[in-house]
């Protein structure tokens, strides 16, 4: 493929990469071909979310995963004394199923809550904030929910499979020293892999601070951009918590060698694929998430760790557990209603699978509230 019969993003990818003298860092390339403007896989509205689509969330398996959330922000509302504007930002809400069903129950369960929320969702991506409007009006809280690029206030931010899709930069640690992979082009205008130098004395820096080495030459990543978005809610976040689910590890267990190949992927129509080339704009890439980097971050800025657990667990602890015994102990004469039943309880059990969904990490932190206040959630799993 070259410039002149390549789609417009590889187009513009080819053009960056002449610009910066015949190559960019992996993590300039991801960054463009997940959020450029007009042909970013998250930007173009190409993404499609649910069973058939490119991959599906928790949100999008049941409802009961938004209401769970709305019984933890109830918690965290009560922790904080109910205060009169009650912060409850989303930072990159997907389709917009999670606010809208989160939304929902708290209207239910707790009106006086629903008129007191500050609800603003932080999203990058035009279209999809586009989507996140259409399908919160249809939900009937339109009226409730602000667009920002920044959340400020006391209350809960909240994120879920989001850092896992911030761009990162892939280094290997050799004999000779670190090196980090570039994205160049050969002679025919392909994108081709090519080792050079650290574009930013941070990658090794980010090491010396986990105290630790991954193995020798072999490849691994590293998210910058994660502690740097910790930073910012923590700066706006005058008082309250921030949760995080996504999938990821200790660090210990990223960088060692459990992970001979580090942890980049990529999904397309419901496909993994490992080249990251192929198709940039129609092509979503991951890397599991280190969550002691956000800890000690998160330390560092006065965030304390409220829990650390499973989203098994997590769920368990605000009733999804009680959820399911209901839905098996309903009996039905109605053919039908059984069989609905019998898949809403397959439903349930898939967000807290623990060969699934269920394993994602959940990590609390608590910003000015005393632990005596912090809200009951599981710390095992």
């Amino acid at each position: 493929m070259n410039s002149g019969t390549a789609p417009p993003l590889a187009t513009i990818i080819h053009d960056r990469i002449r610009a910066a003298g015949g190559r960019i860092p992996f993590a300039d390339y991801m960054d463009l071909a997940l959020y450029h403007p007009d042909y970013g896989y998250y930007s173009a509205g190409v993404v499609v979310l649910g069973r058939d689509g490119d991959f599906t969330t928790a949100p999008e398996v049941d409802p009961a995963f938004g209401a769970a959330l709305a019984q933890f922000a109830q918690r965290c509302d009560a922790a904080l004394d109910h205060p009169a504007h009650f912060l409850l930002a989303e930072q990159g809400a997907g389709s917009g199923r999670l606010m809208a069903d989160l939304l929902t129950t708290v209207q239910a369960d707790d009106p006086d809550l629903y008129t007191r929320l500050d609800a603003v969702i932080v999203e990058r991506s035009p279209a999809l904030r586009a989507r996140q409007a259409a399908l919160l009006a249809a939900a009937g809280h339109a009226e409730r929910v602000r667009w920002a690029d920044r959340a400020t206030g006391t209350g809960l931010v909240f994120s879920n499979e989001l850092l896992d899709a911030f761009a990162v930069h892939r280094v290997l640690r050799t004999a000779a020293g670190w090196r980090e992979m570039y994205v160049a082009l050969d002679a025919a205008g392909h994108f081709v892999e090519e080792p050079g130098p650290l574009s930013d004395p941070a990658l090794a820096d980010y090491f010396a601070d986990l105290d630790l080495l991954p193995p020798l030459d072999q490849p691994c990543e590293v998210n910058l951009a994660a502690p740097a978005w910790l930073r910012g809610v923590a700066a706006g976040l005058e008082r309250g918590f921030v949760l995080t689910i996504d999938y990821g590890d200790s660090a210990a267990r990223l960088y060692s060698s459990l992970r001979p190949q580090g942890t980049l992927l990529g999904y397309t129509g419901g496909r993994v694929t490992d080249d990251p080339y192929s198709a940039p704009g129609q092509t979503d890439m991951t890397a599991h998430v280190d969550f002691t980097t956000l800890e000690q971050t998160g330390h560092a800025l006065g965030l304390a760790t409220v829990a650390a657990t499973r989203q098994m667990a997590f769920l368990v602890s605000l009733g999804l557990g009680a959820a399911i015994a209901q839905v098996s102990a309903t009996p039905s004469s109605d053919r039908m209603a059984s069989e609905m039943a019998l898949a809403r309880r397959a439903r349930l059990f898939q967000l807290i699978d623990p060969d699934g969904l269920g394993r994602f990490h959940v990590l609390v932190q608590a910003k000015d509230v005393p632990p005596a206040r912090w809200p009951a959630v599981a710390t095992l799993g």
